[in-house]
């Protein structure tokens, strides 16, 4: 759950810090960077708000990869369209869906993980506070990295590359920590 929140915050970093560039570069207009980025808050913020009905059919584990993929994809095809004002409103509007459920599925995986690791034996004081702090921490590092870790990406192989370069990376970061935890997961569900 925190590679979820460290992904989220260093990908929306990385729109903040260089979408604009990209956009002026290819002959957006101020305002209309400014819608989309709106757009994309305004989807991330809604779909929150509808989420938990969305996650009573369906295990925010199983959904939490998928979302990461819809996230990348859409955040990798904004330099090929980064022209076009109107074709880059579906892709802002699935990055903010994206995002918005990611923190969701991300802060119910965390929870679930306390909660299971109380079955099995583990402390039960403090694991909510615990479980959110690791939650807030992965966004903080993301927050943080993110720009960084973009700028250096940029200066290194160029702006609209970096909207591929770093996504895809931090997206096989998620994967090879879901991979290396999976037995993990497994023993916990076999113990609970």
């Amino acid at each position: 759950a925190a590679v979820v929140m460290v992904y989220i915050n260093a990908v929306n970093g990385l729109i903040n810090a260089f979408h604009p560039v990209l956009a002026l570069a290819n002959g957006l207009s101020l305002s209309q960077i400014g819608i989309l980025s709106s757009i994309r808050s305004l989807a991330s913020s809604w779909v929150r708000l509808g989420s938990g009905v969305l996650f009573r059919w369906l295990d925010a584990d199983r959904l939490t990869t998928p979302l990461i993929v819809l996230g990348t994809a859409a955040v990798v095809i904004v330099p090929a369209v980064a022209w076009s004002f109107w074709l880059q409103i579906p892709i802002f509007v699935a990055v903010g869906l994206a995002r918005g459920l990611l923190r969701v599925s991300g802060s119910a995986m965390a929870f679930d993980a306390a909660r299971q690791s109380q079955g099995a034996g583990g402390a039960t004081n403090g694991a909510a506070g615990m479980t959110s702090a690791i939650i807030q921490s992965g966004l903080d590092i993301g927050k943080l990295a993110g720009p960084v870790l973009a700028g250096l990406v940029a200066q290194l192989a160029g702006v609209a590359q970096t909207f591929v370069i770093l996504p895809v990376a931090l997206a096989l970061v998620y994967s090879l920590v879901r991979i290396a935890l999976a037995p993990r997961r497994a023993a916990g569900s076999r113990l609970g």
